[in-house]
C-alpha cells in the first residue's frame, strides 16, 4: 500500500538497484532532480538512508529512491474539491482549476470558479446557465474558445445571473474617515459576519501557493482570526487546489495589497 508524502527540499530521485545498500553514494544513478513540494507515493520499501517513492507526471509514472530526511508525510486538514469541476485535465500536475470545456483546455477559470464556490453550485451549473442567459458576455470572455481571465465587474454580472447581490469590495470596505478602502482584520471579519468576500491576490505561477507578488488570481475568504497584534490567520478558498487553505494575516495582505475584488451579502 502506498503513502502519499512531499519532498521538503530540492533533491534527487535516484535509479533503483538491488544492491543498493552497498553502492557508494557518489555511484549512485540521479534520474532527475524534484523540486521542494513535489508530491509522491511511499511504495514502504526502506533501504536506510533512502525510501522508494513513485512520481507521477504527464509522461507516466516513474520509480525512485530519494533520501527518507527529504521526505514528510502528506496531511492534508482541510476541505478539498470545494466545487464540482467536470473534465479536469489528466494531467497530475495541473492546478485543479484546470478543465476542458467545449473541447478547449481553460486555464483562467479562477473567477468562475470563486463564483460557483460562493453559490454553492457546481462549475458547470454556473458555465451552462451563464452560456444560454448572457451569450454576449459568454463570447466576451470566452471569445475563440479560450476563457480569458475576468475582473471584478464581470464576476459581478455572473452574480446577476443567479439573481444574486454584489458589490464592489472597495465600497464594501471603505472607511469614510480615511478616505479610502484598506484590508483590516476587524474589517474582514465584520464582512465575513453577513456575507462573502472574493478577493484579488498574487500566487506562484508554480505551486499556487499565495506570494507577494506573480499571478493574478481570485480567491474566496472564508475566516479570518485575531491573534495578538495582528498575528492573525486567512482561510481561504484557493481554486487553483480547489481546496481551503490557511495563511497567516500577513502573508495575506502581502499577496492582496490593496482591496480589490467582490463582496456578495447572504441572501
Amino acid at each position: 500500500m502506498t503513502t502519499k508524502k512531499w519532498v521538503n527540499r530540492f533533491t534527487a530521485l535516484l535509479k533503483p538497484n538491488v544492491n543498493m545498500d552497498e553502492v557508494p553514494l557518489t555511484l549512485r544513478i540521479k534520474i532527475m532532480d524534484l523540486f521542494e513540494r513535489t508530491v509522491v507515493e511511499a511504495t514502504g520499501e526502506k533501504r536506510e538512508p533512502y525510501e522508494e517513492v513513485r512520481y507521477t507526471n504527464e509522461h507516466g509514472t516513474i520509480t525512485g529512491w530519494i533520501l527518507g530526511a527529504d521526505l514528510e508525510d502528506y496531511v492534508e486538514n482541510y476541505p478539498r474539491d470545494c466545487v464540482v469541476v467536470y473534465n479536469q485535465t489528466p494531467n497530475p500536475n495541473d492546478f485543479e482549476q484546470y478543465f476542458i470545456f467545449n473541447g478547449v483546455k481553460q486555464v483562467n477559470g479562477c473567477g468562475e470558479l470563486c463564483v460557483a464556490f460562493v453559490l454553492g453550485i457546481s462549475l458547470q451549473e454556473l458555465l451552462e446557465n451563464w452560456q444560454v442567459k448572457l451569450p454576449v458576455f459568454w463570447k466576451s470572455i470566452f471569445s475563440g474558445g479560450k476563457a480569458r481571465g475576468t475582473g471584478s465587474g464581470e464576476l459581478q454580472q455572473m452574480f446577476q445571473i443567479f439573481a444574486q447581490e454584489s458589490k464592489q469590495l472597495t465600497t464594501a470596505i471603505y472607511e469614510p474617515h480615511i478616505k479610502r478602502s484598506r484590508y483590516t482584520i476587524k474589517g474582514m471579519q465584520q464582512l465575513l459576519e453577513t456575507g462573502s468576500v472574493i478577493a484579488s491576490v498574487s500566487i506562484d505561477g508554480g505551486t499556487g501557493l499565495l506570494r507577494g507578488s506573480g499571478v493574478l488570481h481570485w480567491v474566496a475568504v472564508t475566516k479570518v482570526t485575531a491573534e495578538r497584534n495582528g498575528l492573525g490567520f486567512v482561510e481561504l478558498y484557493n481554486p487553483a487546489m480547489n481546496r481551503i487553505e490557511c495563511y497567516s494575516w500577513q502573508e495575506f495582505i502581502n499577496s492582496a495589497h490593496q482591496p480589490y475584488g467582490v463582496y456578495v451579502p447572504d441572501a
